[in-house]
């Protein structure tokens, strides 16, 4: 092969020799391997990625900013700063605001404070050791001020009540309950377990008074009083006001009518309670047992009274109660009741056909009573007058001591209603 012969590629002067992964050439010209270039004046300036700078040579091309923080200072260091909340980023080509977003924050704020504490943790295992403690001290102290509420009276109470409340709700819908009743229906579980609940009522919500607990007489005898208010209440607060005022007395027990001690729910709520059925049989064998028994001769009619009505006394109906005072020979004591119209006023009927019932009352708020004040007193006796037993059979002797019976209730109201204070202060 002679001299001089040329290759058959043609060469070009000044061409960038290929680049090779290990101890590659640097052509003459070729800017240094930082990514930096000698700018006029021999200054350094940033280069710009070929993508970019393709685009910055369009004619009229917008500049386009870093995303983010990171990804500006990597790529054109020197030319960018950090980008924080009402801040500008300078690009080529002039100032741009940049969109600020949570990830900028959370990099140039959070992110370094975070690792700064994990450094200081890190070189210092005291500050580590504190950090513990102080987390281990309010953790033990949360859990005693946990454990000595749950011990407090009032929760423990309240619980009870909650439970007992609970327990009742099951025993009106027959789903629960002791299997232990007394004679006539009465569950003494069920009435301890809302033994809270009850004394909350009776003492702090509805505050009653009781007046001339004194008038009644050791023994068997009939306390008649006036029925009042939408809801059956006065039964079982007569009741409580007896085992509290006298305690000695045997056990108390109400009668209903055959439209309440019938009604899905309550009838079966109140009898295990100790309500029963108002009837003669049960009256006359209560009595013999020597048992204080709470009778309503208004019915039905005094739980149906509208509250513009209150107060007002329905007929005693046949005077009922009066043969069974004269046949078992026991003393009548009339008793009034003021509270009950204000604690569960009846503002409208609905009817109530659909669930078995007469009508359904509409109160303020539904089964929920208001905290009226409640005044019970109790008068002196009614005189029989030496009637006999067979004097249950006289028409006149029955209506008249009826008639007598219903004007001290009324009496005894009005003096009361005159002498209460507030429904509900105090």
């Amino acid at each position: 092969m002679a001299k001089g012969v040329e290759s058959k590629r043609p060469s070009r002067r000044g061409a960038t020799p290929r680049r090779t992964k290990a101890g590659a050439r640097a052509s003459p010209g070729a800017p240094p391997a930082g990514g930096a270039t000698e700018g006029p004046g021999g200054e350094a300036s940033a280069q710009v990625p070929r993508r970019r700078r393709a685009t910055a040579r369009a004619k009229g091309a917008p500049q386009v900013a870093p995303r983010t923080a990171l990804e500006a200072t990597s790529e054109a260091p020197g030319t960018w700063e950090p980008e924080l909340p009402g801040q500008h980023v300078e690009v080529p080509g002039g100032p741009r605001e940049a969109p600020v977003r949570e990830t900028d924050v959370v990099e140039a704020e959070v992110v370094p404070a975070t690792r700064e504490l994990v450094r200081t943790l890190r070189r210092s295992p005291e500050a580590t050791t504190g950090v513990w403690e102080r987390a281990s001290g309010a953790l033990a102290l949360a859990q005693g001020l946990f454990a000595r509420t749950l011990e407090s009276p009032g929760l423990r109470t309240a619980a009870q009540a909650a439970q007992g409340l609970a327990k009742a709700v099951r025993s009106g819908l027959g789903a629960g309950g002791s299997r232990a009743v007394d004679a006539y229906g009465r569950d003494d579980d069920l009435v301890r377990d809302l033994e809270p609940l009850t004394d909350f009522l009776y003492r702090r919500y509805w505050r009653v008074t009781v007046q001339g607990a004194e008038l009644i007489p050791a023994g068997a005898c009939l306390l008649v009083a006036n029925h009042s208010g939408a809801l059956p209440l006065d039964g079982p607060v007569l009741h409580q006001a007896l085992l509290r005022e006298r305690p000695e007395l045997p056990a108390s027990r109400w009668l209903v009518e055959d439209q309440i001690f019938f009604a899905p729910f309550f009838g079966t709520l109140l009898n295990r309670l100790g309500a029963l059925r108002a009837c003669p049989e049960n009256a006359l064998r209560l009595l013999a047992e020597g048992r204080p028994v709470i009778v309503f001769p208004e019915g039905a009619q005094g739980l149906g009274k509208l509250y513009r009505e209150r107060y007002q006394l329905k007929r005693f109906g046949r005077g009922g109660f009066v043969k069974l005072a004269l046949r078992a020979q026991v003393p009548i004591v009339p008793v009034a009741i003021a509270g009950a119209e204000e604690s569960a006023p009846l503002l409208a009927k609905l009817p109530g056909s659909a669930f078995g019932l007469p009508y359904i009352p509409v109160t303020p708020f539904g089964p929920l009573p208001l905290p009226a004040r409640w005044t019970i007193r109790f008068g002196t006796p009614v005189d029989l007058e030496g009637h006999g037993p067979e004097s249950a059979d006289t028409l006149t002797v029955v209506q008249r001591l009826t008639e007598r019976t219903r004007d001290t209730i009324q009496g005894m109201l009005e003096s009361v209603l005159r002498e209460r204070p507030g429904v509900f202060g105090g």
